[in-house]
C-alpha cells in the first residue's frame, strides 16, 4: 500500500537495526540518534519544528528513503512558488466589462516556459527544471475570473541560488501585476564521495555485496534541513524501497531488500559507532 516503499519500509529496517544493537549490548563509542518526522512531502514540515534545536549534532546522516539499497550522496533542491493574478469579474457573455485574471496567469506561465531557467547544466545534477504543477481560476464557466493562481515546482542545483531564481521569475512577470508566494524553499544537498565517512560506508557496502557507485536523485529529502541542522555532516540516502513506486497506491517492498537493509544498517551503525576501520 501507499507509503510502504516511501518510506515506511526503510524506517522499519532502521529501527530494527538500531534496536538490535541496543539489545545485543554492543559497546559503542558514539551514540545513535533516530529522527522520525512527518510532513516531508510538503516541505519537511516535521524537521522545520526541530530547527531551533541547537543541541542536535551528528557526525553522519543516513536517510532510509527508497533507493533499492543503492547509495545516494545528493539530491536537488526544491523551490515551490505560487503565482497569483487579480482582475475584475464580469458576466461571461460580456468579457469586455471585466479583467480576466486567468489570461494574465497564462501569459506569465507561458513566458517562463519559453525562457531559459538560469544556472545552466550542473556537472552532477544536470539542469534546474521547472514544472507547472497546478492551476486554478474562476468559480464557474460563465463568469470572468477575477482571481487565478498557478503553482510552479523548480528542482534546483547549486548553480541556481533561489534568490537568483526568484529574481528571474519576477523579471518575466512584473508587468503583468503578478504576486508571488514562496511555498517551499529547500536547498540542494551533496556530499563528496571522497569524504572519509562516505568512503568507509562504500567500503562496507562493497563487502556486503552492494557494488554500486554513489549516485544522486532529483527528489528532495529531509536531508535538506537535517544536514545543516546536525552540523553539515556527511549525508547518504540508502533505503530498501523502490524509487519508481513512490506515491503509488500499490507500493511494495521486496522482502529480501528489507532484510538486506536491516543487515546493512547494523553493520554501518557498528562501523560508525565503534569507529571500525575497514580494509
Amino acid at each position: 500500500g501507499r507509503g510502504t516503499t516511501d518510506m515506511k519500509g526503510g524506517v522499519a529496517a532502521m529501527l530494527i537495526a538500531a534496536s538490535r544493537l541496543i539489545a545485543n549490548g554492543e559497546a559503542l563509542k558514539r551514540g545513535i540518534l533516530v529522527v522520525i518526522t512527518g510532513g516531508e512531502e510538503t516541505g519537511c514540515d516535521g524537521v522545520q519544528a526541530l530547527m531551533d534545536r541547537s543541541d542536535l549534532k551528528a557526525g553522519m546522516l543516513l536517510i532510509p528513503e527508497p533507493s533499492s539499497n543503492i547509495p545516494l550522496v545528493g539530491h536537488k533542491g526544491a523551490f515551490w512558488i505560487r503565482l497569483m493574478a487579480s482582475g475584475k469579474t464580469a458576466h461571461g457573455s460580456m468579457p469586455e466589462q471585466g479583467d480576466n485574471a486567468a489570461y494574465k496567469l497564462v501569459d506569465a506561465v507561458s513566458r517562463l516556459k519559453a525562457a531559459q531557467v538560469p544556472g545552466g547544466v550542473h556537472e552532477v545534477f544536470g539542469p534546474t527544471t521547472m514544472n507547472l504543477g497546478r492551476m486554478n481560476a474562476g468559480l464557474n464557466i460563465n463568469s470572468v475570473p477575477d482571481q487565478a493562481w498557478a503553482d510552479l515546482d523548480f528542482r534546483t542545483t547549486p548553480n541556481t541560488p533561489h534568490e537568483e531564481l526568484l529574481h528571474w521569475v519576477k523579471s518575466h512577470v512584473e508587468d503583468l501585476d503578478i504576486s508571488i508566494e514562496i511555498i517551499v524553499d529547500l536547498n540542494p544537498v551533496y556530499t563528496n564521495p571522497d569524504d572519509h565517512q562516505v568512503t568507509r560506508l562504500l567500503q562496507r557496502l562493497h563487502l556486503e555485496g552492494v557494488d554500486h557507485d554513489p549516485g544522486t536523485v532529483m527528489f528532495f529529502t529531509d536531508g535538506a534541513l537535517l544536514k545543516p541542522l546536525l552540523g553539515n555532516c556527511p549525508f547518504v540516502v540508502l533505503g530498501p524501497g523502490e524509487p519508481h513506486l513512490a506515491h503509488q497506491t500499490d507500493e511494495y517492498c521486496f522482502v529480501e531488500r528489507l532484510e538486506q537493509a536491516v543487515g546493512l544498517y547494523e553493520q554501518l551503525l557498528l562501523d560508525y559507532c565503534q569507529d571500525r576501520q575497514i580494509s
